[in-house]
């Protein structure tokens, strides 16, 4: 940004501005992995494939989550009202009976009240 003065030794003073741009939602986190999934063990059950996503209002204005969708079908997501309008919980479960063998990178996109694009968690793992 340049401001113009009214001195003759310095006309023009450059200013640099910057900052972070913060969404209007937070998600926590954005990214996760379940790690290694041992489909043979005998602990092998929902603790193992259950994950917890939280989104929460930062700017005050107040959202609700209107839809999630998964990329994969073997990955279930649910929404638990926290403070309504201000903090929701999404439940990400895998599948136990669909799992595919080998590493997964996948996505959930959850869609607010808010035009702009669905907020979007990573999901990685690998099953063996």
């Amino acid at each position: 940004m340049v401001v113009k003065t009214t001195s003759q030794k310095k006309p023009n003073i450059v200013l640099y501005v910057n900052g972070k741009l913060r969404s209007k939602v937070a998600v926590r986190p954005k990214t996760f992995s379940f790690g290694t999934i041992d489909t043979s063990k005998d602990n092998f059950g929902s603790s193992v494939i259950k994950k917890r996503v939280m989104l929460t209002d930062v700017q005050g204005e107040g959202f609700t989550v209107k839809k999630i969708k998964p990329s994969s079908k073997w990955i279930k997501a649910e929404i638990e009202v926290k403070k309504e309008n201000k903090q929701y919980a999404v439940h990400i479960t895998l599948d136990k009976d669909k799992l595919p063998k080998g590493k997964f990178e996948e996505k959930v996109n959850i869609y607010t009240s808010y035009k702009r694009k669905p907020l979007v968690v990573d999901v990685k793992g690998e099953v063996i």
